[in-house]
């Protein structure tokens, strides 16, 4: 329904008098396209001054079923993302994660260069995130430093023995923003999926077990399309066996079932300022194309098709993972099952280093360079202070070098 100018203004307006007056209920409404018809239930004792009331609780219950009735019907102007975030100000903003999306914006031609330079304050407004000059909870749930009074900012991750909850050998939790999970999530895909490697003339190349491109665009949708609201949830990661499932607080847009989800469908998102913020800094697309990027790497990859499931707790999706042999059980733990090329490395490495612990971590690290330092210590028996001993060595020499940052990036060496 198209509204007329004057309309959408009385609209906007009569919709605000709920937020700004305690006193004030909406009861049931028609829109039309040049007037409105509402029923509107005023609280008289919410206009007296110190008088309380026995029926406060009963108050309480419907000024809630009010915001809730607000939220479903203009979730773009009421929902948690649009919200003042209380107590939150301009330096507890992340400058370097702000900055740093900002540059594969401007990079990708969807901020203009001269963002580099701005301010803070002028980013956030920008960016839509502030609101009469206030922080939004969209702007702490994508660059705060702190989020402990946002305990819906947490992504638990699970590594279970066999293929139901009843036993774990990892379990983590990340509290943090939106970067923060991201970050955690996909260094805990690359701990515990396997990989499989092939040599390309010297150099070896790594496959995840599935695809990291779906993994990363899965988990980005959770983030970005959950529902906030509730304090006590969160989105999870869980690897079992057979599977890994990212399952989110959220509900399906109206337009969309779990089947059409996995048609060509257009964008609806549940928080349309964090999308948008995601969409300029390259994370996410505008165009409802996320599911169907996830399908095609799968594909590519020759991994099984995820799905999407409804469950009482949210919106699962679910990829199986591959069953068939020639993805190893270890990660990264040879080089591939040609002896020949397997000695080469080996020998280029004695002719680099005299050392042979550091010529095993070097190894190990040509094999594989998403090993953490403590997974190196598991496999070469050395300390964690001898291990960054090493590695300092190493890198000093030219031999290793960090690509990307600590979280999700691993080491590139040069023999």
């Amino acid at each position: 329904m198209v509204l007329n100018e004057w309309v959408q203004i009385v609209y906007d307006e009569f919709f605000k008098s709920f937020q700004l007056r305690d006193e004030l209920f909406l009861g049931e409404f028609v829109l039309m396209p040049d007037h409105l018809h509402a029923i509107v239930i005023l609280d008289k004792t919410k206009c007296m001054d110190g008088v309380t009331n026995d029926d406060d609780v009963r108050d309480n219950d419907a000024r809630q079923c009010n915001d809730e009735r607000l939220k479903a019907a203009q979730p773009h102007k009421f929902g948690w993302e649009k919200q003042f975030a209380e107590g939150f100000a301009e330096k507890d903003i992340d400058e370097n994660r702000l900055r740093a999306a900002i540059r594969l914006g401007v990079e990708s031609g969807r901020i203009a260069p001269t963002a580099n330079g701005e301010s803070i304050d002028s980013l956030l407004g920008k960016l839509k995130l502030k609101k009469d000059g206030q922080p939004t909870n969209a702007a702490v749930m994508l660059f705060a430093k702190d989020t402990s009074d946002y305990p819906q900012l947490l992504l638990r991750m699970a590594r279970f023995m066999g293929t139901d909850k009843n036993e774990f050998f990892d379990n983590q939790r990340q509290q943090g923003n939106f970067f923060d999970l991201l970050d955690a999530g996909m260094q805990f895909a690359y701990k515990h999926l396997n990989i499989s490697g092939k040599i390309v003339g010297v150099h070896r190349i790594d496959k995840l077990e599935i695809p990291i491109e779906a993994l990363r665009e899965a988990l980005i949708n959770a983030l970005c399309h959950r529902t906030y609201d509730n304090p006590g949830t969160s989105v999870s990661l869980a690897i079992y066996d057979d599977r890994v499932e990212i399952v989110n607080p959220g509900r399906l847009p109206n337009e969309l079932t779990v089947e059409t989800m996995m048609q060509p469908h257009e964008s609806h998102p549940m928080n349309p300022d964090i999308a948008n913020v995601l969409f300029k800094t390259t994370y996410l697309e505008n165009w409802g194309s996320g599911v169907n990027r996830i399908v095609t790497a799968c594909k590519s990859a020759n991994a099984p098709t995820p799905f999407y499931e409804l469950r009482p707790g949210g919106l699962a999706i679910v990829f199986p993972r591959p069953k068939d042999s020639d993805v190893g059980n270890n990660v990264g733990e040879n080089v591939g099952n040609n002896q020949e090329v397997a000695d080469k490395v080996a020998n280029k490495v004695a002719n680099k280093v005299a050392n042979k612990s550091a010529q095993n971590v070097l190894v190990l690290l040509y094999n594989n360079g998403h090993l953490t330092r403590e997974q190196l210590c598991a496999k070469t028996g050395l300390s964690l202070g001898g291990i960054k001993k090493i590695l300092n060595s190493l890198r000093e020499k030219g031999l290793i070098e960090r690509v990307g940052g600590n979280k999700t990036g691993y080491w590139k060496v040069h023999i």
